[in-house]
């Protein structure tokens, strides 16, 4: 969780967050599938939970609090709480593993300056978390797709012109890497 928020605040982000990408969605099956899953997750959530974290969430300055011209309470994410939402969003991807190995293997290089320190760290920190295999300090594979899954957390930190990644079909150490990610030689 992102800045010591727990897990009911998190999801209450990420439910204004999912309100604000309706309101921006044009296209009428993508907002049914927001509200789908908003209700979804709204229903996990008890009323007294509900409200002590929209006050703590107003109090850190992540949502703001509005009442409008009707009465009706209004919650909107602030620009602190969109970053925070976002965090949460990085750090909870995953990459789906398929079935079957296309034989393939994904790999990131990266050349991050100094002054990115903390960019490059939370990169490689990801990276690790999502089950990359470092094969140098600043090159890790994966055997299964995930650009997609790469290019938003390359996004996210702003990282874009730093950050290389390859498809490649064959490694010299593939035996080793097969055996570290549990691929049954064919």
């Amino acid at each position: 969780m992102s800045r010591g928020l727990g897990p009911i605040q998190s999801k209450m982000l990420i439910l204004l967050l999912g309100g604000t990408s309706m309101a921006l969605s044009y296209s009428p099956l993508k907002q049914y599938e927001i509200l789908k899953e908003i209700k979804k997750e709204w229903k996990k959530a008890r009323d007294y939970q509900i409200k002590r974290s929209l006050e703590s969430l107003c109090k850190s300055e992540l949502v703001l609090k509005r009442v409008n011209k009707n009465g009706d309470l209004e919650f909107v994410l602030t620009e602190n709480g969109i970053d925070a939402t976002s965090k949460i969003l990085i750090n909870n991807l995953v990459v789906k593993k398929d079935k079957k190995w296309d034989k393939k293997w994904r790999i990131v290089m990266f050349d991050i300056p100094e002054k990115s320190r903390k960019a490059r760290n939370a990169l490689r920190c990801r990276l690790n978390k999502l089950g990359f295999k470092e094969l140098q300090k600043s090159v890790f594979v994966y055997p299964f797709d995930c650009s997609k899954i790469i290019s938003k957390i390359v996004s996210f930190y702003k990282l874009n012109t730093y950050v290389r990644f390859v498809v490649a079909e064959h490694i010299d150490n593939e035996k080793e890497l097969k055996k570290y990610f549990n691929i049954k030689s064919s």
